[in-house]
């Protein structure tokens, strides 16, 4: 599977999900989990995924330490081809490419 892992330095995912939905014409959906905690969705079918998650994990662990200036990630998984990420200005600050793999 293709994950690529995007960053924004700000801490607001919530105002992150919300500037995305324009640019991949998905509309984001609030989730809860124990491991990331509050975080936002959107599926694409067909096993693609973006989510939008907090850095920093309900435990108070960081997600992704190799990136610990990020306060928001943003996961894409799965062969999906979205132009207008790296580099979109949101009110957490700009969207950074971070890992593609």
């Amino acid at each position: 599977m293709v994950e690529n892992l995007y960053g924004v330095k700000g801490g607001d995912a919530e105002a992150v999900a919300a500037a995305l939905e324009p640019v991949i014409g998905h509309r984001f959906e609030g989730r809860d989990s124990s491991f990331y905690g509050d975080y936002w969705a959107a599926d694409f079918g067909d096993d693609v995924q973006i989510r939008v998650i907090p850095q920093v994990d309900p435990s108070g662990d960081l997600q992704v330490e190799d990136f610990p200036e990020y306060q928001v990630l943003i996961y894409i998984d799965g062969t999906i081809s979205v132009d207008g990420i790296a580099g979109l200005q949101t009110p957490a600050g700009v969207i950074e490419l971070l890992r593609a793999r």
